[in-house]
């Protein structure tokens, strides 16, 4: 009896360590809604339960149940085609509280982090530039730097939550922001909004138009998203034009936002 009872402890803390592999949250914890389209809350955990509301970008939801009465889920952001592989957001039905209301929502797309802001231009949205957004939300931590540190840097910040923006001085734009070990979803969810990078997948050509950040409408010449998945385990998501390029990639256990632009 004893050693079926361990051995039963032992699955549970296996199931346990997999639906936590890219999840930081905890029972009680506030998240934040990062799909700008908006999330199905619903009665129970599954698509095939009945919608109660929808929550909002950058709603906020209180979590009430624990990891192992969760049900996992895994959205498919990117279909396989010529231009890219297959990339999925693995995530599980999480039970949230808003207001008086319970029910359940994909936590793939939920966060500690409160959400970045949305700018209307007269050719659409963008979102804000993240200095500007980790400014406002963890402010700067002063402590962190001095004259020597900053030196060989156009800019340089390290933010009270531990991330860090680097832009070196250098004939070209090279900046990197270290997000330090948040979970996978977390990262992807900032490179996401810093890239529009399911927008640009899904819906451009590289003979298409798109618009930079003042709205202004640019022609890409050569544009291109790549999906790798690493001995990590996670994926590495590139993001290249003529003009600029961004990656995310897991490094020496934190994840890294690189962005380059032409000289």
């Amino acid at each position: 009896m004893k050693i079926i009872q361990v051995l039963i402890l032992m699955l549970l803390c296996l199931d346990f360590q997999s639906v936590n592999a890219n999840s930081t949250y905890d029972w009680g914890d506030t998240l934040y809604v990062w799909a700008k389209s908006g999330l199905n809350m619903r009665e129970g955990p599954g698509t095939d339960f009945p919608k109660m509301k929808k929550l909002e970008y950058g709603e906020k939801v209180q979590v009430i149940d624990d990891y192992l009465r969760s049900t996992p889920l895994s959205l498919t952001i990117l279909r396989k085609n010529k231009r890219h592989n297959q990339f999925k957001l693995k995530g599980h039905w999480v039970r949230v509280k808003i207001g008086s209301r319970e029910g359940y929502v994909f936590d793939g797309y939920l966060s500690r982090l409160p959400a970045m802001e949305i700018r209307q231009t007269n050719d659409g949205h963008v979102f804000e530039h993240f200095n500007e957004y980790a400014k406002r939300e963890f402010g700067i931590d002063s402590t962190a730097l001095n004259a020597d540190s900053i030196k060989n840097y156009r800019e340089r910040y390290i933010y009270k939550n531990g991330m860090e923006w680097k832009d070196p001085q250098s004939e070209c734009y090279f900046a990197s922001l270290d997000l330090g070990k948040i979970s996978f979803n977390e990262a992807y969810l900032i490179f996401e909004k810093m890239t529009s990078f399911e927008d640009h997948a899904k819906y451009f050509k590289p003979s298409d138009l798109a618009f930079n950040e003042p709205g202004e409408p640019i022609e890409y010449e050569y544009f291109q998203t790549t999906v790798e998945k690493e001995k990590s385990g996670f994926y590495k998501l590139q993001f290249d034009t003529d003009f600029f390029g961004m990656t995310l990639q897991y490094v020496d256990g934190k994840f890294i936002i690189s962005e380059w632009g032409c000289c």
